[in-house]
This record gives C-alpha cells, sequence and structure tokens, in this order.
C-alpha cells in the first residue's frame, strides 16, 4: 500500500509539474500576442468554435481573391471607355417608359375595337340572315318586277308588251296599205326577237318578202322600197288613230320627196293609185317631188321655177 501510495504522490507532482509549465507557457503566449488571463476568459467558450471559423476564413479569402480577380478584369474592360452620361439615359428611360404607357392604352383601345368589329360581324351576320329570309319571301314579287322591267330573255318591258297590242294593230293597218302597192309581195310583222345584244324586243319590225319566202330587217330594203314601207306604215298608222281615237280625224297628210326611188313603169303608179284612193276618202295629200309623173298625177299643185331674175312660184289648175 505504501508503495502505490508513494507512486501516486510521484505521479501527482510529475502532473502538477507539467501543468505548472503549461500554464507558464500558456500565459508566454498570451503575454506575447498582447494578452492577460483576464482577456483570455471571455474567449475560451469559442475555442470549439477555431476549425469552422478557419474553415470560414478560408473561403472568405478565397472569395476575396476570386473578386479581387474579377475586379482586375473589369478595369482592363473599361480603360479607356468614358462613363454614360446618366441624366440622359434616365431621360431616354423615361421616354421609353412613356412610350409603353401609351403603346398599352393603344393596346387597349385596340382590344377595344376588335370587340365592336366582333359585335359588328355577328350583327352583320344577324342581318344577312334576315336579308336572306327577306329575299326568298320576296323572290316571286323580284321575279314579277324584273319581268315588268324587262329583265327577261326577251328584254320586253310591260310598257313594251302593252304597246305591243296596239303596234300589232298599226302592223295590220299598214299592210292593208301595203299590199295594193307592192302587188302583195311584202308584208310586215312584228320581230320578236332582240336585234342587238342590248336591244328590247316587242317593237321591232322585219319584212316579209313572198318571192323568197324569207324575213328580214328593214335595213335590207332598197331606197324605194323603204319609202313604200314607210309611207303604208304612216297611213296605217292614221288608220288606228282615226278608228281609236273617236272623234279624231287625220284630214290632211303631206309626204315630202321620196318618189324618185320608185320604179318608175310599176311600183310608183301603184303608190299613186293608193294616194288617190285616200283624196276618195275626203282626206287631202300633199305631194312635195321633182317627179313629173307625180306632178302629172297631182290635179292641183304649185310649180316652183328658177329663173335668171329669181324664183317663181305658178298655180297649177287640173286643166292646166
Amino acid at each position: 500500500m505504501q508503495g502505490l501510495a508513494a507512486a501516486a504522490r510521484t505521479a501527482l507532482q510529475t502532473q502538477e509539474g507539467e501543468t505548472a509549465a503549461a500554464v507558464e507557457a500558456f500565459e508566454a503566449a498570451l503575454a506575447k500576442e498582447a494578452l492577460s488571463a483576464p482577456d483570455y476568459a471571455p474567449l475560451a467558450p469559442r475555442i470549439a468554435e477555431r476549425a469552422a471559423l478557419r474553415t470560414r476564413i478560408e473561403t472568405l479569402r478565397d472569395a476575396f481573391i476570386a473578386a479581387s480577380g474579377a475586379a482586375q478584369k473589369a478595369e482592363a474592360a473599361l480603360a479607356g471607355l468614358e462613363r454614360p452620361d446618366m441624366a440622359a439615359a434616365e431621360t431616354a428611360r423615361a421616354e421609353a417608359a412613356d412610350a409603353a404607357d401609351l403603346a398599352l392604352e393603344a393596346l387597349q383601345d385596340a382590344k377595344g375595337a376588335v370587340a365592336r368589329l366582333i359585335g359588328l360581324q355577328d350583327q352583320l351576320a344577324r342581318m344577312r340572315a334576315e336579308n336572306d329570309e327577306r329575299d326568298a319571301a320576296t323572290a316571286r314579287l323580284r321575279r314579277l318586277s324584273d319581268l315588268c322591267n324587262g329583265q327577261n330573255a326577251r328584254k320586253l318591258d310591260l310598257e313594251t308588251y302593252a304597246l305591243g297590242a296596239r303596234f300589232d294593230q298599226a302592223l295590220a293597218a299598214a299592210n292593208a296599205r301595203l299590199g295594193p302597192m307592192t302587188a302583195g309581195r311584202y308584208s310586215m310583222r312584228k320581230r320578236l326577237e332582240p336585234e342587238g345584244r342590248n336591244a328590247r324586243s316587242g317593237l321591232g319590225i322585219e319584212v316579209f318578202d313572198l318571192h323568197t319566202g324569207k324575213a328580214r330587217p328593214p335595213s335590207g330594203l332598197s331606197g324605194g322600197e323603204g319609202f313604200i314601207h314607210a309611207l303604208a306604215l304612216a297611213l296605217g298608222l292614221a288608220d288606228v288613230v282615226e278608228r281609236e281615237g273617236g272623234k279624231v280625224r287625220l284630214d290632211t297628210i303631206f309626204i315630202d320627196e321620196g318618189f324618185g326611188s320608185l320604179d318608175a313603169d310599176q311600183t310608183l303608179g301603184e303608190v299613186l293609185d293608193a294616194l288617190t284612193a285616200l283624196t276618195g276618202g275626203m282626206r287631202s295629200v300633199g305631194l312635195i317631188s321633182h317627179v313629173q309623173q307625180v306632178q302629172e298625177a297631182a290635179p292641183t299643185g304649185f310649180t316652183l321655177r328658177k329663173t335668171a331674175a329669181g324664183s317663181s312660184i305658178e298655180a297649177r289648175s287640173p286643166t292646166g
């Protein structure tokens, strides 16, 4: 037991000596760092954080080194460059912001316009549907209106159609006059088809030639034939007016020229016979012509003579 106690005392003394040496070395280290034991006491609890603080310090040092390198590169990139005019940049930014606001307002207006247009489109679709219904309901009336206004294959309107009935009467009366003057060769009839693409039908005339068995337009007649047909139409129209007009009577008819184009042997005589027959019905017929046979056929009249002293008019009696 005494041996163990002695060994313990020896170990304790050794430990105390080492502790005193450590305390002395620690105090010397504190003095070297200009610290004292009172200064150390508050920091003692943070000794355990030393490793973590060292790691953080190393991290911050690495970050500082990287930031320093980036700063050097930035300085190199900015070398020779002027600092921008921040006032002008701010003005430009403000103008851009105003422009953006205006653009946003325009966008809102455009959206409103689009909405209105969509509404108008829907309204137009409804109106179109209603119009289609009205078109379908009035199709027969519009078709009838088109027919009355000449919108048909013959381009014959209602007024012309109504006049056509009177025209038929005039043609019938004219053919009654034309037959004796042409020995029954020609007759006039109403042309049903329009002569031109834009012409209307219903009041046109075509002449039927008994010798050829064909019909042709009046423009294909000779001058004498045209005169005879025109005269027959005038006389026929006068007959219709007298017949339909009741008390209306055409007592006097004047015919100016055209006789010179007639065949003197036959046609002229037939025309004069027809005109002579008119005078038998108590109707006066005045003829203006230079044809001698016509002048001789007129019972009374006037002759215009031209002399060196001037023109004169001489009356002609039935006997002279």
